[in-house]
């Protein structure tokens, strides 16, 4: 398939635009060639994501803006099959303006799909979903977790090992495990999970690695952690039911926020 030229621009979210800091929160692309004409935007659900960027974001200001930007750019699309040319729709659309909700200056790819172009730019520059991009919110929670334990001066107890059996192959990494006591503890996050299969399915991993670790006798689960942070949108139910599967191991559970509940597994007072 022969590749067209795709210009593209991303919507930027930006409140306070005197400190010129931005969240992505969407994308437009234009093809002169095939005159397309197409957008995508971040979910409004995603307000905690901003919220944790701008710590004094006025309630609801994000989804606001969401609605508002998703309006007029349908208002927009529907205008290009009529007597506006979409070039200038597109033109219009991007042109610099003092607003909450900016578009940088105009990019230009070759591609042959453009509907594959835009979806593969939303996830590596607004979702961050692609490989190159997507965090790895278990490692940033656990980082946090270690920063508890140097709180408590502690955190030299704490090793990240592996747990093995090499004679039955198993080997499951454990980020915080303590030789002498025996107590473990493995951060799962629940931040940014794509569904809520996706949200129980990370749980049910944890859950039968703890298994396999327990019955290979290498893991105490009475002296075992689970460490969590919750899901943004609207996913309690699932949520409710991945505490539970991973309650059925017998294992300790603590919000990462719980400073008693994780106090008392450390015996820090």
């Amino acid at each position: 398939m022969k590749k067209h030229i795709i210009q593209y621009s991303i919507i930027q979210f930006m409140p306070y635009p005197d400190r010129e800091e931005a969240v992505n929160m969407g994308l437009v692309c234009y093809c002169r060639k095939t005159k397309k004409f197409a957008f995508k935007l971040l979910s409004a659900r995603k307000q905690g994501r901003v919220n944790q960027f701008f710590k004094t974001l006025p309630k609801n200001l994000f989804k606001q803006s969401v609605t508002l930007v998703n309006n007029e750019l349908n208002r927009l699309n529907f205008m290009q099959h009529k007597e506006v040319l979409p070039e200038a729709v597109f033109l219009e659309l991007v042109r610099p303006r003092d607003s909450l909700v900016r578009y940088t200056d105009i990019r230009v790819l070759m591609a042959d799909h453009f509907e594959q172009t835009l979806n593969n730019l939303f996830d590596d520059l607004v979702a961050f979903d692609s490989k190159t991009y997507k965090t790895n919110h278990d490692a940033v929670l656990a980082k946090k977790f270690k920063n508890i334990l140097k709180q408590h001066h502690v955190d030299t107890l704490f090793k990240d090992v592996h747990l093995e059996k090499k004679e039955i192959g198993l080997s499951v990494p454990m980020p915080f495990y303590n030789e002498d006591s025996h107590k473990s503890v493995k951060p799962l996050s629940f931040l940014e999970q794509k569904d809520a299969n996706s949200l129980i399915q990370h749980a049910a991993s944890w859950a039968m690695k703890i298994e396999l670790l327990e019955q290979a006798e290498l893991l105490d689960v009475t002296q075992h952690l689970v460490t969590y942070e919750k899901p943004e949108g609207h996913y309690e139910s699932a949520f409710d039911f991945a505490l539970e599967v991973l309650d059925k191991t017998n294992v300790q559970l603590a919000g990462i926020d719980a400073t008693v509940d994780i106090n008392n597994f450390l015996k820090v007072h």
